[in-house]
């Protein structure tokens, strides 16, 4: 029920206001670049008393930085990474809630698709929130910008800030800049990096290691980063 409703009421939306549909409720913004895709994820789950609901996030990514910041946390985030799945066609570590930006309830329940209301609101957040905020994002200098940065719309704090580091460094060696730049970059967030990391990991007890074995892993190319 709660699918078709979205098909019906959403879907529609989404295109119209620039988005394509790459599978079944997953959109990429058509001004996206091939440095940048900005997507919209919509999720259907359940909240406490089993009621079904949807969920929406955005995010930005990058394929190379997304394909290193997987190969990063599965390698030096502990056991509870070794499985962790962020290189599928459609993963996207770098997402936030819509409520980042418009903060209200994006809790979205089956009886609020039942009329256009809900489709004018997501027509309105894109319009009036998202593309204001991410659409000039198209740019590997543009990303490695907001990633760098602690917004309110994108927070360390909301992020793993493991993989965030990794994708900054993945990024920022896109773009040429030097260890001591990345290094200079990081440096003010290792708090959040190693917060990242497994409990026993060398994340946690070792932010700074952990930036330099980033580095001399871009540096050695030990990962592949082609598209699945």
């Amino acid at each position: 029920m709660l699918e078709k409703a979205i098909q019906e009421v959403i879907h529609p939306v989404m295109i119209g206001s620039g988005f394509m549909c790459m599978r079944a409720n997953v959109y990429r913004a058509k001004w996206s670049t091939d440095e940048v895709e900005q997507l919209i994820f919509l999720s259907v789950s359940e909240v406490k008393g089993r009621e079904t609901v949807l969920k929406s996030h955005f995010g930005l990514r990058n394929w190379i930085a997304e394909i290193f910041g997987c190969h990063m946390v599965r390698s030096y985030g502990g056991d509870g990474f070794k499985e962790f799945k962020c290189d599928e066609p459609d993963s996207c570590a770098m997402r936030s809630s819509f409520d980042r930006l418009d903060q209200r309830d994006w809790v979205v329940r089956i009886r609020d698709l039942q009329g256009r209301e809900i489709g004018k609101r997501y027509q309105d957040f894109i319009r009036d929130y998202l593309v204001p905020t991410f659409g000039p994002v198209t740019t590997l200098q543009e990303l490695l910008s907001l990633l760098a940065a602690n917004l309110d719309c994108c927070p360390w704090f909301a992020t793993n800030g493991a993989i965030r580091a990794a994708q900054i460094v993945a990024v920022a060696r896109q773009i040429g800049l030097s260890a001591d730049q990345i290094r200079s970059m990081l440096e003010p967030r290792k708090v959040f990096i190693a917060n990242g990391g497994g409990g026993t990991s060398r994340i946690r007890s070792d932010p700074d290691g952990y930036i330099t074995q980033m580095l001399d892993d871009w540096s050695a190319g030990s990962y592949n980063t082609a598209r699945g």
